[in-house]
């Protein structure tokens, strides 16, 4: 946990650790992972693995969290069947709000002095529909989103209760001019393949608009064509921010 700072959570022990990696080269970009339905950003072997060769190759700073909870990542690891079970009734907006609450610390601590800033959104699954809500306010400096597996869930039961009318999740991306990214796994049994495409038609104002299948990938984009194969994939996840940042 070496590195990783805490900020006051809605739900369970109340605690979101977050953590912030500088360049070190000095940068204007920021890459904040948004993780998914019981997921941690700041102590998972996939987003550390990205966030390295993002501040490897020196394309930017990054950001990365773990929202409040009964029992974290770094207390116990446990198999993503029994460790979702810790967050109880735990509500879709409770889970928003502590997103919410440390992007804001983070933007308002590190951000918001640089003129320069951009902002670069890498959400998973639901991270990344949560990414999209804080679109309207921080528009001016976004200037790519990343959504990897997003989309309504195949079985809701599987995310947070009061999960929130598709329309409002949508017109926040409709309005969006920068680059969206739509990236799912083939193999994929959490998102459909349609809900890949409304996210995708959705970025009528993008400036830049991608769809990107990975071949044999499954929705957390651990797995290929079954076996573990996380650095493989996070290599291919790499290639696409990477190409993308270039073109920004």
């Amino acid at each position: 946990m070496k590195g990783i700072l805490k900020n006051k959570g809605s739900f369970g022990k109340k605690l979101i650790y977050y953590k912030y990696i500088a360049c070190k080269k000095k940068s204007n970009d920021y890459f904040i992972f948004f993780h998914g339905s019981f997921g941690s950003s700041c102590n998972s072997e996939k987003y550390d693995l990205i966030a390295k060769k993002i501040l490897n190759f020196k394309l930017g700073n990054v950001f990365l969290y773990e929202t409040s909870r009964n029992v974290y990542t770094h207390e116990s690891k446990l198999p993503y069947s029994e460790y979702k079970k810790v967050f109880g009734n735990k509500s879709y907006r409770q889970e928003l709000e502590d997103v919410t609450t440390v992007f804001h610390f983070f933007f308002n601590k590190i951000v918001k002095n640089n003129k320069k800033a951009k902002l670069h959104f890498i959400g998973f699954s639901l991270g990344g529909i949560q990414s999209l809500y804080l679109l309207p306010v921080y528009s001016v400096y976004v200037k790519s989103v990343f959504l990897f597996g997003s989309g309504k869930t195949i079985n809701s039961s599987d995310t947070y209760k009061g999960y929130p009318a598709y329309e409002s999740i949508l017109k926040n991306l409709n309005q969006f001019a920068g680059s969206v990214v739509i990236i799912q796994g083939t193999k994929d049994s959490v998102v459909s393949e349609k809900e890949a495409e409304i996210l995708f038609n959705a970025a009528m104002k993008a400036e830049i608009v991608f769809r990107i299948k990975l071949k044999g990938v499954d929705h957390s984009f651990r797995t290929l064509n079954g076996k573990q194969e996380a650095v493989k994939i996070t290599q291919s996840i790499f290639n696409i921010i990477n190409f993308v940042h270039a073109e920004n």
